[in-house]
């Protein structure tokens, strides 16, 4: 009888990029977890490129037409992955599917499915008939990117223990000060980004400051049009894309303060902008929304303001421009913070642990819960 152990697998809702490894390696880009996933502890990364020609995600013609591709890919995974102790998914749009097609199959043969949950499926009364088909599945796990959004899961009826506040991950290497000081002249606010963001409200909150208004308004992520799209912007106010991640960094780096203005939303949004922020030591405003991060503790790594409230976010702003020394030590203690919880060493562990992965030569998974 064969000892080898059950593999891992890795599942990307989307297409890894060849290069992306050496521009990392290059200092040109931010690592990511799942490269980092896959260095520490081996899975097989399984993504679209599988849908590709005639390999394990060939789907016959007229279901490819309506089927969208997380499920194309999650059937794929499903037929080539059936001897897999554990399958991460990196996103629930591909963890669903991926949970609900393994439930067809043969208990025992059933693999792990963990899922990191953003929260996108949060504001759709179908996913309570999903709760209702998984809540029973000792087999499937929800890695949310936030308390808020764990106690989203369990208020919609999955169990607690199926449930976890995974977080979230920052290359704090990569996202660090500079030992330069700010350069003379008014302050800068900076803000970045385009999912779910009010830039209106941080328009008509700094038209009239004597500071200076950066925003990096692009995304890889949600290539989308912002609500001052095309609008005419105060002559303290520019809003372009910025390139590359470098670029970004060094709009940070530049920043008095990063404001990251939000619509309400259930799911999260700005994740990212706060936490590379906070890495870099820069004070971080931000929308308390239902479906907020964890990153900022009000008044001591960070402000939080309410949906909406232009005074609001013109006092937090005045507030952090206004104490300099308050501002430098708000940001230190957001930069130690992340550096504690959320560096993507960290954020990767807690993935694996939860998943149950193996690390390479490893008898056993790191965790045997669920």
């Amino acid at each position: 009888m064969s000892t080898a152990r059950r593999p891992d697998v890795l599942v990307l809702a989307g297409r890894h990029d060849d290069g992306l490894r050496a521009r990392i390696d290059a200092g040109q880009h931010p690592g990511v977890e799942y490269l980092a996933l896959i260095d520490r502890y081996g899975p097989e990364l399984f993504d679209f490129a599988a849908l590709d020609g005639d390999g394990s995600g060939k789907v016959p013609e007229k279901v490819r037409s309506w089927l969208p591709a997380s499920w194309r890919l999650a059937a794929a995974s499903v037929r080539r992955h059936r001897g897999a102790r554990t399958i991460l998914a990196m996103g629930e749009d591909v963890g669903l599917p991926l949970a609900l097609l393994h439930g067809l199959t043969p208990r025992h043969r059933r693999p792990v499915v963990a899922m990191v949950v953003h929260g996108s499926f949060l504001a759709s009364r179908k996913f309570d008939l999903v709760c209702r088909l998984l809540r029973r599945r000792t087999d499937v796990r929800f890695l949310g990117l936030s308390q808020a959004i764990a106690d989203q899961l369990i208020a919609r009826g999955l169990r607690p223990d199926q449930v976890l506040d995974a977080g979230y991950g920052v290359d704090t290497t990569f996202f660090q000060p500079s030992p330069a000081g700010a350069e003379a002249g008014p302050p800068v606010v900076a803000s970045a980004g385009t999912a779910n963001r009010d830039y209106r409200s941080l328009v008509d909150a700094a038209a009239d400051l004597d500071i200076i208004v950066k925003i990096a308004a692009d995304s890889a992520w949600f290539p989308v049009q912002t609500d001052i799209h095309g609008a005419a912007l105060p002559a303290n106010t520019t809003a372009r894309s910025y390139g590359d991640y470098a670029s970004l960094r060094g709009l940070y780096d530049e920043a008095t303060v990063v404001v990251v203005p939000l619509h309400e939303a259930r799911h999260a949004c700005g994740y990212a902008v706060i936490v590379e922020a906070m890495a870099m030591a820069t004070p971080v405003v931000t929308t308390r929304v239902a479906g907020r991060s964890d990153f900022v503790v009000d008044g001591e790594t960070g402000t939080y303001v309410e949906p909406g409230d232009v005074a609001g976010l013109r006092a937090a702003i005045e507030a952090l421009i206004g104490d300099p020394a308050g501002a430098a030590e708000m940001g230190r203690r957001a930069r130690a913070a992340i550096v504690a919880r959320h560096s993507l060493e960290r954020y990767v562990e807690r993935l694996a642990l939860a998943a149950g992965l193996h690390r390479p030569g490893d008898g056993e998974a790191l965790s045997q819960t669920g």
